[in-house]
């Protein structure tokens, strides 16, 4: 993926705390786990930037 393309970006409305992130173009959305609930059990199937 091209990191130089531009893309939409959701926040909460009341507190700006960031939701998602959708590059353009691109059929993925990706959610912030630390705006869950339960950040411990999200119920993805692809991790990015977390240890293996």
């Amino acid at each position: 993926m091209d990191w130089r393309l531009s893309a939409t970006r959701g926040f909460c409305g009341k507190c700006g705390t960031p939701l998602y992130l959708q590059y353009d173009g691109d059929e993925l959305i990706r959610v912030t786990v630390g705006s869950l609930d339960h950040p411990d059990q999200p119920g993805g199937t692809l991790r990015c930037g977390e240890p293996s």
